[in-house]
């Protein structure tokens, strides 16, 4: 089988997970992390390379939060070699298309994708996750593969539009996220009297703390969904309040 090269730009905890199951389930692949972290520290098959070298692989992931996505995009932009396939993770997908649309030049094939696990999630194993994949710019035959591929892993693939998929985060993801900062600012701890609904609850908080504020924060500000949500909850809690006639 021959070798196959995968470009990662930068290297957080989704990159690691990620590039943990990369070079388990495609032990061909080598994995080049470019990264402005010091001192990594790569598993076996995966080297530190310079953003041009992980640029020219013929996939390449960018890795990066959402707000510093576009950025990211332009810098590859000029590097990368005609025919590569450019794959975003971004917890959104309406903002990350539109920036891959707007920069990257037609010859480059692009692909959306919300892998909805992480580093607690996908510890072991992937099956029983679902990945969301957006086609944006890509053959039906190169879909068809990695679809494919990643049911053979178990996993649950959706195929879906970007706006129906940001519209649906906002009252999935985004919700659960915001319960689980909540949660922690009120100091939700487990009790010898807990109900089943509170185990719950800190399960939610316990799978969400690890996970960085700018992912939160991003999550809000780049899904135009997601303030919507927001403020449907704050009206639902000023309602509550007002029933109880506390």
């Amino acid at each position: 089988m021959k070798s196959l090269k995968i470009g990662l730009i930068g290297f957080g905890r989704f990159g690691q997970i990620l590039t943990k199951h990369l070079l388990k389930h495609l032990p061909q692949t080598q994995v080049l992390v470019s990264s402005t972290q010091k001192d990594l520290k790569l598993p076996t098959g995966a080297k530190s390379v310079s953003l041009k070298a992980a640029s020219q692989c013929p996939i390449i992931i960018p890795c990066v939060p959402i707000s510093t996505f576009e950025s990211v995009i332009k810098k590859i932009t000029p590097l990368l070699k005609p025919n590569s396939l450019v794959i975003d993770v971004c917890t959104v997908k309406t903002h990350p298309v539109k920036v891959m649309k707007k920069h990257l030049p037609k010859n480059i094939n692009i692909l959306a994708t919300h892998p909805m696990w992480g580093p607690e999630s996908a510890e072991y194993s992937l099956k029983g996750l679902t990945t969301v994949l957006c086609p944006v710019r890509l053959p039906k035959s190169q879909l068809t593969i990695i679809k494919k591929g990643l049911e053979k892993l178990g996993q649950k693939i959706v195929i879906m539009l970007p706006q129906k998929h940001d519209q649906l985060l906002a009252k999935s993801q985004a919700v659960a996220h915001l319960y689980g900062k909540i949660n922690k600012k009120i100091n939700l701890k487990s009790t010898k009297i807990d109900t089943l609904s509170v185990k719950h609850l800190l399960i939610t908080q316990s799978l969400v703390q690890k996970d960085t504020w700018q992912l939160f924060n991003d999550m809000f500000e780049f899904n135009p969904h997601a303030p919507k949500m927001l403020n449907r909850i704050k009206q639902a809690l000023c309602t509550i309040e007002k029933d109880l006639k506390l």
